[in-house]
């Protein structure tokens, strides 16, 4: 099993380093997103940063993945893996984790970038560097299945890049990644339906580690809820994904 584990991730990075988008959403696009949305004069940099670092899940577990896993279906490497005695579980975990971990480098890279930048408006001793790997942890599984579900799903990587983008764009606005939390919490319509959206809980419990306060949850309640939500949509996403994908495989 470990073997099969080591090959498909030898397989995926050879594939993901060749195409220059997967780079681009990455490594580029969220601290390009950064820059502009610091020059809004309503938007404090220190408000942005924690969402901007949870943007980093989506752009590489939603549209990178996506369009990766539809145009690798296309290719000869992908149909010979197909008649292969590997089980859907290892090929779907597979994927997930090798684009949950270029996720957390993605994170770790905006962050760096932050600092390089906007040190002076960082306050480093208020920040729980616990709760935002476990943020970033949850809602870069559940972006990367999400990945999945639509690279399964969609016949090409121009159909897969159209519902990335419908998954990525406006949810990343209304569950606080690049609306600052504040300006949702005060509006009735936009916290409703932040509530219903899958990455609010993690994005909570990331920006909740940047501050420490519970002012950036969307409900008044404990940080436990949100974990605890969190830890039920891995599971829901996860299941999904694998389920989709044999469903796929079968037809």
């Amino acid at each position: 099993m470990l073997q099969q584990f080591k090959a498909m991730y030898s397989l995926l990075f050879n594939y993901w380093k060749k195409s220059f988008h997967n780079i681009f959403f990455s490594f580029i696009f969220p601290c390009m997103f950064l820059a502009i949305l610091s020059k809004i004069p309503s938007f404090k940099v220190s408000d942005l940063i924690p969402g901007i670092i949870a943007s980093a899940c989506p752009v590489v577990g939603i549209i990178s993945l996506s369009i990766s896993f539809s145009d690798l279906k296309e290719t000869v490497i992908y149909k010979r893996i197909a008649v292969l005695p590997l089980k859907p579980w290892i090929f779907i975990i597979s994927i997930i984790s090798f684009f949950t971990f270029l996720t957390w480098l993605s994170a770790i890279w905006v962050f760096i970038f932050s600092l390089i930048f906007w040190h002076s408006q960082i306050n480093l001793n208020q920040i729980n560097f616990g709760y935002i790997i476990l943020g970033v942890i949850f809602l870069s599984i559940i972006c990367s299945s999400i990945g999945v579900m639509i690279g399964s799903l969609a016949k090409d990587y121009k159909i897969a890049n159209a519902f990335s983008m419908l998954f990525y764009l406006p949810p990343a606005f209304l569950s606080g990644m690049y609306l600052p939390i504040k300006i949702i919490i005060s509006s009735n319509v936009l916290k409703i339906i932040s509530l219903c959206l899958p990455y609010t809980y993690p994005v909570s419990i990331i920006n909740y580690g940047w501050v420490q306060n519970t002012s950036s949850f969307i409900f008044g309640s404990q940080l436990w809820v949100f974990i605890l939500i969190s830890i039920v949509l891995v599971f829901i996403f996860v299941s999904g994904a694998i389920l989709i994908y044999k469903f796929r495989k079968k037809k």
